[in-house]
């Protein structure tokens, strides 16, 4: 209503435009080309707003950039509404002939596009790392759902079944390297990925994920629910199946237990092997009286070890005795003895003193 009045006053005050001052007689034309607009009567609009970019251009103001938007904005309604009539007018024209005589052509409906179907085919693969306490198998398959996965722990054994295309895959089965918790074992899956976390029983590195030796007891039975009486009372009177206990397997040797590293070898056979061919060995010439003397030492009791001690340090190497009650009175160092041929000098080479002189 606001424009409305304010377009009725400016057709009426028309010729007072004239006699404003330039800066206000733009004003003047533009607030009533908006007025014009706000009716949709967008060739009064145009009209105004063309005399307000006018006056704009000439008066060098800085309205003169709105203009182009607004006759735009004015001649495209303008354009919209002769469209419309004509679309109209043909609308209510009566059809042709032709029209009338030409079968109607069935419309095509959309039908969706199938899905398509997953690339990733065939057996699923996975990987694994470990830390001392953990064991993690990374099976790479995006997407899985937990009713499509079929884990079972069991303390030295694990399988693992993945359904996928309507297809079961059999991923992992068979015995683990060491022992675990089932009861710490965790599976989590992720988008894209399922982690099944193995517990260690032993805190340790395994050198592989699954054992070389085949199973040979038989795996735990799954737990079930206790049957109810009725059941029970039915299964009492039928007969029971013998069954005979597994025998127990041989506990491994000492020398094969697991290492805590990566070796295959076993170190404790080879140490024993090398120290059997060193008794074998005979040696000659000096390294024979070595191993004499050490024999000697070894096998000796606590008192025939100091004598040896004392009186081969004393002496400066030339006494060995394994008489206690002699070595423990005398002064080697007093009493100095020397090999034939030979005498005792200090550093300077002056001659010391020897029991011989």
């Amino acid at each position: 209503e606001d424009a409305e009045k304010a377009t009725g006053m400016a057709n009426k005050n028309s010729g007072i435009m004239s006699q404003l001052r330039p800066g206000e007689t733009e004003i003047g034309w533009r607030r009533q080309g908006l007025a014009a607009m706000k009716l949709n009567r967008f060739a009064e609009a145009i009209a105004s707003l063309e005399k307000a970019q006018q006056l704009a251009i000439l008066n060098k103001c800085e309205s003169e950039a709105m203009y182009p938007n607004l006759l735009n904005e004015c001649h495209s309604q303008t354009l919209g509404d002769s469209k419309s009539k004509s679309t109209v007018d043909a609308a209510k024209a009566p059809p042709t002939a032709a029209e009338t005589s030409a079968p109607a052509k069935p419309v095509a409906k959309a039908v969706a596009a199938p899905a398509p179907k997953s690339s990733s085919t065939g057996m699923p693969k996975y990987q694994y790392y470990q830390s001392d306490k953990i064991m993690t198998i990374s099976i790479l398959e995006p997407s899985v759902q937990m009713e499509d996965l079929d884990v079972n722990f069991h303390e030295q054994h694990l399988s693992v079944a993945l359904k996928k295309g309507g297809v079961s895959y059999t991923v992992l089965a068979g015995k683990l390297y060491e022992k675990v918790d089932p009861e710490g074992c965790r599976i989590k899956i992720k988008p894209e990925k399922v982690l099944l976390k193995l517990k260690k029983e032993k805190s340790f590195d395994w050198p592989e994920l699954m054992s070389k030796e085949k199973t040979k007891t038989p795996l735990p039975a799954p737990k079930t629910k206790p049957a109810t009486p009725v059941a029970a009372a039915a299964t009492a009177d039928a007969p029971q199946p013998t069954v005979t206990p597994a025998a127990p397997e041989a506990e491994k040797p000492a020398s094969k237990l697991a290492r805590p590293y990566a070796s295959h070898k076993d170190w404790d056979s080879i140490e024993k092997d090398i120290e059997q061919e060193e008794e074998k060995e005979k040696p000659e010439g000096d390294a024979a009286m070595n191993k004499l003397f050490q024999q000697i030492y070894s096998n000796a009791d606590e008192d025939t070890r100091r004598a040896m001690i004392k009186s081969y340090q004393t002496s400066g190497g030339t006494v060995l005795s394994t008489n206690w009650k002699e070595v423990e009175e005398k002064n080697y160092e007093k009493e100095r003895t020397a090999p034939k041929g030979m005498e005792w000098k200090n550093w300077e080479g002056d001659k010391l003193p020897a029991k011989d002189d």
